[in-house]
């Protein structure tokens, strides 16, 4: 993911992070964010540069380190996301989305973020 497109209120794909989490935080959504330099060079340059611009985002969620999301260096979290859901690797950085449920079962995220997330708060387990 790259952080600058996907903190602005209405990311490219049309997905509102930030009122994402504000709709369904209490009713336990947390959003992590995966800054990630493999797709067009487009994240930032730093961890910390990533976290001052998540911040003045307004951006309340998990902001993990600078890594690979795709490729063998890919984090193990993406690995077992992959693994769990047989979803390919994203062409890009807008296509890499993941629910994981309380149980901590994994689901790919369609083109319809909101109906998942609403979808998977309201079950037990996936």
């Amino acid at each position: 993911m790259s952080s600058f497109y996907d903190l602005s209120d209405t990311d490219a794909t049309g997905q509102p992070f930030r009122s994402l989490a504000e709709s369904y935080g209490s009713r336990g959504l947390e959003i992590v964010l995966f800054p990630c330099p493999q797709f067009g060079g487009q994240e930032l340059s730093s961890g910390g540069a990533v976290l001052e611009f998540a911040e003045g985002k307004g951006f309340e969620g998990t902001v993990m380190s600078i890594g690979d999301v795709i490729g063998p260096n890919a984090r193990k979290a993406w690995s077992f996301f992959y693994e769990q859901t047989g979803a390919p690797e994203p062409g890009w950085n807008f296509k890499g989305k993941f629910l994981v449920g309380r149980d901590g079962g994994v689901k790919a995220a369609s083109s319809n973020l909101e109906q998942d997330i609403v979808d998977l708060l309201d079950e037990k387990e996936l």
